[in-house]
């Protein structure tokens, strides 16, 4: 009777161990097995593992603070440009930056180099350099200009007379276009032509200078515009 108990005992499935016993797991990843000195390493392990979560709490927290600072200082830079480009376009299209010309005060000046009678007012920028040009001439009925070349591309609208205007090395009133009052013409750069004005002629002559001038006859000495009359 013994034996059949102890034999029935013995084949009984162990009992789990107490709770104490069970390894505990840290969120870091560490583990210890509480049924060494667990009254002494349980409470130190415990501790531990606060301290590590506190740590991580706070390396979270550091890390959300940087990114909302990074994405604070993106909107603060963004709206600095923003606030500079509206400065820089109000600059410029600011009342100030209108510039009006009235016809009292076109002056006409004569230019070195150019044959009698060729007069220009300049209204825009400089005729030696780099930018837009605008200007006048006023060319008396007669007027004759031999083949010549420009360094820029000149764009001239006919405001009175008319100019005749040929293309080539050879000055040839035959090969010659009328142009009255309203036409507009482009020329080229590098392209020689010559000039005829029949009445008095009023043109208005804009591009991106400089100018040039070179004239084609080898017995004319190539000239260039000088700079605007001061």
């Amino acid at each position: 009777m013994n034996s059949r108990w102890g034999s029935f005992l013995a084949n009984l499935p162990k009992p789990e161990p107490w709770p104490g016993s069970r390894r505990l797991l840290c969120l870091d990843g560490l583990t210890r097995d509480e049924n060494k000195r667990r009254r002494t390493d349980e409470g130190r392990f415990a501790r531990n593992c606060h301290v590590r979560l506190q740590l991580s709490a706070l390396g979270r927290q550091q890390t959300i603070s940087e990114d909302v600072m990074f994405k604070v200082r993106r909107i603060v830079l963004g709206a600095v440009g923003v606030a500079l480009l509206s400065t820089g376009a109000l600059a410029q299209g600011s009342p100030e930056n209108v510039m009006v010309i009235q016809p009292s005060g076109i002056r006409w000046q004569a230019v070195p180099g150019y044959p009698p009678g060729y007069e220009r007012a300049v209204l825009e920028g400089h005729t030696d350099s780099t930018g837009p040009i605008t200007y006048r001439v006023r060319l008396p009925n007669g007027f004759r200009f031999q083949p010549h070349t420009h360094d820029w591309t000149e764009h001239v609208t006919v405001l009175e007379g008319v100019w005749k205007l040929g293309v080539g090395n050879t000055f040839d009133a035959k090969r010659m276009r009328h142009l009255s009052a309203g036409s507009f013409i482009i020329v080229p750069g590098g392209v020689p032509h010559f000039v005829l004005a029949e009445g008095n002629t009023i043109l208005q002559v804009h591009g991106m200078g400089p100018v040039g001038l070179h004239f084609v006859k080898t017995d004319t000495t190539a000239i260039r515009h000088t700079p605007n009359p001061k």
